[in-house]
């Protein structure tokens, strides 16, 4: 029996749970816009993994078993992210898995060669577009510019890696991701608390408080992209100006409610601003996400919130990590074109809400 192969055996088979979600990314793929190239992510994986490959075979030592403290956890995040139902977690779990496994097989000085190409690997993750785009907003860079500056740094850190070898410590290397997440989680912690008392507005009433409106027909493609959930959509004018309103009763399947900016870029508007703010309606604060968005000739200032009986929030990710079946969900999404200024356009849906307070009161 070939000595190697049980090694080839181990890596092989730390690929079955990425195996396992590859249905559900070709759907992505070939349904979602902003996934639709993540494939490419995938195919630079092969090929880094191609050139790497003799020097791999150099560096492959005997069995770790100390890869196993990254194995179990990647294992635990995957078998977690199907109890939640979270395809995203369960992808980097899979891809996080699948390292571990060529280092249990090859040893340290093999998965450190290797890691780049699976960090270019961990880029096909679902949405990963849009929360790149998210997280570092600050930037002003769409998301697929920031995986492509990522791939780059990846590719450039494999090059060395495989023009020299570099030694990392494998308690340097553990310490330095640890650090990572815990500030990347110390920088979203706030995010994911942030509630106000449960705004859940009606909008049966078509006139009310100087705003004329009607109800508008769901289109195809909204009944498509919102699946199960109940979708009601109307239109308000008044002196002070326009406002859209969509307001969803969440279904059962979470993954049919989507982030506003992900549905945005997917109807091909440009995001030039997301963030969490308040307002202030009928005396009380509501958290809402504030986005400013943009298409060829049209400007949006839209809000967007979340509530169930109890709060409200403005966060998808609190949302997202505290939604149940069980409990009944509301989004709501309201936007109104700019003319002039940011201020004009919550002017304008401050008073539409507080408005909307009002004839829900009465």
């Amino acid at each position: 029996m070939n000595k190697r192969l049980p090694g080839y055996m181990t890596v092989a088979a730390g690929f079955v749970p990425l195996a396992c979600k590859m249905p559900y990314m070709f759907r992505a793929w070939r349904q979602s816009p902003l996934d639709r190239f993540d494939w490419i992510f995938g195919a630079l994986f092969l090929a880094a993994a191609g050139i790497a490959w003799s020097r791999l075979r150099e560096r492959r030592e005997k069995p770790d078993g100390v890869a196993l403290a990254a194995l179990l956890p990647s294992l635990a995040l995957f078998l977690l992210a199907l109890r939640v139902d979270n395809h995203a977690l369960g992808i980097i779990g899979a891809v996080a898995f699948s390292w571990s496994a060529a280092w249990l097989a090859w040893g340290w000085r093999s998965a450190c060669c290797i890691f780049p190409a699976y960090g270019i690997l961990m880029l096909m993750c679902t949405s990963s577009r849009y929360w790149l785009g998210y997280f570092f907003s600050i930037f002003r860079l769409d998301g697929l510019a920031i995986k492509a500056i990522l791939t780059v740094l990846f590719a450039g850190w494999l090059g060395l890696s495989l023009l020299r070898e570099r030694r990392v410590r494998r308690e340097s290397f553990f310490f330095c991701l640890a650090l990572l997440l815990v500030l990347m989680t110390v920088w979203q912690a706030g995010t994911l608390q942030r509630r106000s008392a449960a705004f859940v507005p009606e909008f049966h009433s078509v006139n009310f408080s100087g705003y004329l409106g009607r109800s508008l027909e769901p289109t195809a493609d909204d009944r498509r992209f919102f699946g199960g959930s109940r979708l009601r959509k109307f239109f308000y004018a008044a002196d002070s100006g326009i406002v859209n309103v969509l307001a969803l009763t969440c279904g059962d399947d979470v993954h049919q409610i989507h982030p506003a900016g992900h549905c945005l870029r997917t109807s091909g508007w440009r995001i030039i601003s997301e963030r969490l703010t308040e307002a202030e309606i009928g005396g009380r604060k509501l958290e809402v996400s504030e986005i400013v968005a943009s298409n060829p000739g049209t400007t949006l200032l839209v809000w967007v919130w979340y509530s169930c009986r109890s709060f409200s929030t403005g966060s998808f990710l609190g949302f997202r990590r505290i939604w149940s079946a069980d409990t009944q969900w509301h989004t709501y999404q309201i936007s109104t074109p700019l003319f002039t200024s940011e201020e004009e356009g919550r002017a304008r849906l401050g008073e539409f809400l507080n408005a909307a307070a009002q004839n829900r009161a009465n």
